[in-house]
């Protein structure tokens, strides 16, 4: 994949890496040593728009633009249709959920059936607290 700055410098390549919180943006072109990144966190992204490359032999959609609340521009350009796609799913998705929770990780946890109707008064006897948790004496 490579990268397009907004200040119109030539292209270099990069490796995108997506997490459950953020983007990470690795320069290739540097030695291994000295390699620089780029850190983007979904809540930074204000928008993220597809674009058709500038080749004439095809209309499919290989760059995404990727504009942040600190009026920063990227653009990337993908080797396939298929990567552009599911980069701008995944980025959709994280940065802008309006209020639906249900693929973050801590959405996910839910307390055991067995704990529910005790609420706090689980921590009213320390000894049976910790041979809850596996903890000994």
């Amino acid at each position: 994949m490579e990268l397009h700055d907004c200040l119109k410098l030539q292209p270099f390549k990069t490796v995108v890496i997506l997490t459950n919180y953020k983007i990470v943006i690795l320069a290739m072109t540097q030695p291994e040593h000295i390699r620089s990144y780029l850190t983007i966190t979904f809540g930074q992204v204000s928008r993220i728009e597809e674009c058709i490359s500038n080749s004439k032999q095809t209309d499919e959609i290989t760059q995404a633009e990727l504009h942040t609340k600190d009026f920063r521009y990227l653009k990337l350009t993908f080797d396939s249709h298929e990567e552009c796609n599911e980069f701008i799913k995944i980025v959709r998705e994280h940065s802008f959920s309006h209020g639906k929770l249900d693929h973050k990780f801590a959405t996910l946890y839910r307390i055991p059936r067995d704990l529910k109707p005790l609420g706090w008064k689980v921590y009213e006897d320390p000894i049976k607290e910790f041979e809850r948790q596996g903890a000994t004496m």
